[in-house]
């Protein structure tokens, strides 16, 4: 039976702990546990398979490695203390388990207000030197090629995006981090535009975006076409909010539509789009198919394993109601006419 050790890295007073310890303590062989506040002490009712470890914090990616150099089970099972996994989740992670696989990717659902996000993730790895994280922020797990790769359906729910100040304060940390960083590639501008977008720096999105696509231009990095699209999206919302432009966020809404014409987030911007320039019927238009690519995509989520999307949950009822509202005010100054 292969055994596994939960990796957890815990920052200051998380309020989500215990449910998260007590969501993987029930089934993993051991519980890593790498606190980053010497200061703060968690409660740990149950400690006889928990590892527990005071260490600074430097970066994602350095804390994780040293919490995988912690253990000697033969998998790793990642979860951070804001997530929980669900019990309905344990079984099919045994069953995956039991098959030859060497890295498992799973979906992580973020609650973000009433909303939900989804990206897969790669969660449960052999425990093997050659399967490693890095980038300091928004880390990533180095693998090579030839690793069986399984792309499941589990599930685990993550809870970070929606701690009101304690949030602000990560977004601050992770901001700090990404400015550090010396001669940043694509990939840490995207993750510095998504930053600032995520704290409303709209005009800072703006100019990383546009740093972003100017490194695309330069050398496409294999492997992040969808990197692209989003930041293609992510300038259409900051010229929606920002600069009030739909004219503008439009036109980088048709570049990422031509890109992929499914790209449901996409979709949904290019639709407000519409509505705000009072063109109603092409705003339903694009409504109606945004409804088709969002059911074809919930039967298929597979198809999008590498992308985040914001809209997967989210339903067009509300723009709709907006569209139709106002089609009634056009049809009420025409009658007075």
């Amino acid at each position: 039976m292969k055994t596994v050790s939960a990796c957890i890295l815990l920052g200051p007073d998380e309020p989500l702990f215990q449910k998260c310890l007590k969501s993987v303590s029930i089934w993993v062989d051991e519980v890593i546990v790498i606190n980053s506040d010497p200061e703060y002490m968690p409660r740990l009712n149950d400690k006889r398979n928990i590892k527990y470890f005071n260490r600074p914090f430097d970066d994602f990616a350095s804390a994780r490695n040293y919490s995988i150099g912690q253990s000697n089970s033969d998998y790793i099972f990642i979860i951070d203390s804001d997530e929980i996994l669900e019990r309905s989740q344990i079984k099919p992670i045994k069953y995956l388990l039991g098959q030859s696989f060497e890295v498992i990717y799973m979906k992580q659902k973020s609650k973000v207000g009433k909303h939900y996000t989804e990206v897969t993730q790669p969660r449960l790895f052999k425990n093997v030197p050659s399967i490693y994280y890095n980038r300091p922020v928004h880390n990533e797990l180095k693998f090579g090629s030839d690793r069986m790769i399984c792309y499941s359906d589990i599930r685990i729910m993550h809870y970070g995006y929606d701690l009101g100040l304690k949030q602000v304060k990560k977004q601050e940390r992770t901001l700090s981090m990404l400015e550090d960083i010396k001669n940043p590639d694509t990939f840490d501008l995207y993750n510095l535009m998504t930053t600032h977008a995520g704290m409303k720096n709209w005009e800072e999105a703006i100019e990383t975006g546009l740093q972003v696509l100017s490194s695309f231009k330069l050398e496409k990095p294999r492997g992040l076409d969808h990197v692209e699209l989003m930041t293609l999206n992510t300038l259409a919302t900051a010229y929606l909010k920002e600069r009030q432009d739909p004219y503008a966020a439009a036109q980088w809404c048709i570049q990422l539509l031509e890109k992929d014409p499914n790209y449901l987030d996409g979709l949904y911007t290019y639709a407000w789009c519409f509505f705000l320039t009072s063109q109603f019927d092409g705003c339903i238009e694009i409504l109606n198919t945004f409804d088709y690519i969002q059911a074809q995509t919930l039967k298929n989520p597979d198809n999008y394993s590498n992308m985040v999307i914001n809209k997967l949950y989210t339903s067009s009822k509300e723009l709709r109601e907006l569209v139709q509202s106002e089609q009634k005010e056009e049809e009420l100054e025409d009658c007075s006419v």
